[in-house]
């Protein structure tokens, strides 16, 4: 559980060719952003329900995209590995960041469920003429 993150995780591979890779979420980060803020909101698992300043909520979330990744990577291998700078010093070597899996959500709030029930059927039937069972089901067998 990390201060500014939330539920996250770091795999670090202590072998050459020394790669790093995390896993977080936005929204779990978003929230923890708001509850410093203190911007109330209404959270159900990945998805926010009610937010109470939707304006200041934006801006957080905008200020996650001026983050210094190189720097905030940096922090969590030290935290995560603390003997990573020891292990590849003798190689002249850091470890490395990929982005193997990322995903960027464009989530739309609505203040009135009424607006929300006169767009469904066209999102219905948007995702009905669209999208296929395999492009929304994964065979896990």
């Amino acid at each position: 559980m990390h201060q500014d993150f939330g539920l996250m995780h770091v795999r670090v591979q202590s072998w050459f060719p020394f790669p790093v890779s995390i896993c977080l979420n936005g929204r779990n980060w978003l929230a923890r952003q708001m509850d410093r803020a203190g911007i109330d909101y209404r959270q159900c698992e990945n998805c926010f329900l009610k937010l109470s300043d939707p304006a200041a909520a934006q801006a957080l979330m905008n200020q996650q995209l001026q983050t210094d990744w190189p720097k905030v990577l940096g922090q969590l291998l030290k935290e995560a590995h603390p003997l990573a700078s020891e292990i590849v010093a003798p190689l002249r070597q850091g470890y490395y960041w990929s982005a193997a899996e990322t995903e960027y959500a464009t989530d739309l709030l609505f203040d009135h469920p009424k607006r929300l029930a006169e767009l469904y059927p066209q999102f219905l039937r948007h995702g009905l003429s669209s999208f296929q069972c395999s492009d929304v089901f994964v065979d896990v067998t």
